[in-house]
């Protein structure tokens, strides 16, 4: 399932933002077919996109036999049978999130939700999310 959404809003709510999100999210879903839920999984908790439990910043990729990892600033390396994927980024951080996973087969999901207070009430957000089936070689 190939899918694309992409929303930037200036001088908005936090609640205006993932209100218009959510919106978005439900249109494409009706558009596909599906329900809306099957598209992310970011805006089930906004106390949790505002104060994750896990405050995480990870990331790796496979590159040259190797999973080259970096987490919280801490590089690693692992051998390539440690790796899900080809590449992920992970981050969870306050106002901050994005999930990308780019598979073995040139399949790849990608999901990002920030925002920013710009005073003390509105702000401007970012959403991006796209799903890129495989191509048959």
């Amino acid at each position: 399932m190939n899918y694309h959404i992409e929303l930037q809003r200036n001088d908005i709510t936090l609640a205006q933002f993932f209100a218009e999100v959510r919106y978005q999210l439900k249109k494409k879903a009706r558009e596909l077919g599906i329900e809306a839920w099957m598209l992310t999984g970011t805006l089930d908790d906004r106390d949790i996109f505002e104060n994750p439990p896990r405050p995480e910043d990870s990331r790796y990729y496979v590159k040259d036999g190797k999973k080259i990892c970096t987490y919280n600033g801490h590089r690693s390396e692992w051998p390539t049978k440690h790796a899900a994927c080809a590449s992920e980024i992970l981050r969870t951080l306050p106002y901050d999130y994005q999930c990308y996973v780019r598979n073995f087969d040139g399949s790849c999901y990608n999901e990002i939700l920030e925002f920013t207070f710009d005073d003390d009430k509105r702000g401007h957000g970012y959403y991006y999310t796209a799903n890129k089936d495989a191509t048959p070689a």
